[in-house]
């Protein structure tokens, strides 16, 4: 089994004023994202009963889903300084 490694480049040049606010900019996306997410969650539900019954995934959910995490992690990423592109 290998080992996993995360590495995440150091970064100096951040403007302190976007910093202070970024949150503020990131509640708009983080409710967004909250919305988004209760709806996969909603859908993950209608997949699994798609699963038991058919024994197929429906590839329309699965892209939902799959759009919804990805767009949180954009977002938890802002939010949390871990990457300077506004979602």
């Amino acid at each position: 089994m290998q080992q996993v490694v995360f590495d995440v480049p150091y970064t100096e040049d951040r403007n302190r004023a976007t910093t202070a606010i970024r949150i503020i900019l990131a509640i708009p996306h983080l409710i967004l994202y909250g919305v988004w997410n209760r709806v996969a969650q909603l859908a993950a539900v209608v997949q699994w009963f798609i699963c038991v019954f058919t024994g197929k995934r429906n590839k329309a959910i699965w892209d939902f889903s799959v759009a919804a995490e990805a767009y949180g992690s954009r977002v938890q990423s802002y939010a949390f300084l871990l990457h300077d592109v506004f979602p």
